[in-house]
């Protein structure tokens, strides 16, 4: 079962939910969750299809940033890139 956390991810990666991103998230993490790597993945497609709402979570929860590499999904995949 996904954890609040990974659930806001989701929805602010693939759903384009951002319009509250920011005050959804500092909810969470206001418990201070474990950070797993289901998380980062969700992190990784956030930042494939929108590098400044990634950046803005990112500078709001560093713990959340998935490095400087651009994440590499397959085209046949994954078809995220804009």
């Amino acid at each position: 079962m996904p954890d609040p956390l990974y659930l806001v991810l989701y929805q602010i990666a693939t759903q384009g939910k951002r319009s509250n991103m920011i005050e959804m998230l500092s909810a969470i993490m206001a418990y201070d969750p474990v950070i797993e790597p289901m998380h980062f993945m969700q992190m990784d497609v956030l930042k494939l299809r929108d590098k400044p709402a990634y950046q803005e979570v990112v500078n709001a929860f560093s713990e959340l940033d998935v490095g400087a590499e651009e994440p590499n999904y397959p085209e046949f995949t994954c078809r995220l890139r804009q």
